[in-house]
């Protein structure tokens, strides 16, 4: 998600960069932007750089951050693979409940799991 954030973020910097350029080009809406005393519009393509600068260092500061390190994901238990399977044939009623408790028992090495006597 940090990725698309900084391409977004990027886009959006290049498309005012590029609309402000535009903007100058043609004169400017601002006298103060417009031109210098030699008819260059020095002060809007300072800006425009300035600009474009915060915006490649605030992304090159986003990307060397980095997310923060993913969870390790919770161990699978060596039968889990059998146990659905088990689960799915009680579902399928191919087994007796007696008989899934029983074998789920043996597959997890503990005793028969509810049998009250």
């Amino acid at each position: 998600m940090t990725r698309k954030l900084v391409v977004s973020a990027t886009l959006a910097t290049a498309a005012v960069l590029g609309v402000a350029g535009t903007a100058l080009a043609q004169g400017g809406p601002d006298p103060v932007l417009r031109h210098d005393r030699d008819g260059h519009p020095l002060f809007g393509i300072l800006l425009m750089c300035a600009v474009a600068a915060a915006a490649i260092i605030g992304t090159w500061f986003v990307i060397r951050r980095g997310s923060a390190p993913a969870a390790a994901p919770a161990p699978v238990s060596p039968t889990a693979n059998a146990e659905a399977i088990l689960a799915e044939r009680l579902a399928r009623s191919e087994i007796s409940p007696e008989d899934y408790n029983s074998t789920l028992a043996a597959l997890r090495g503990t005793g028969v799991i509810g049998d009250a006597g």
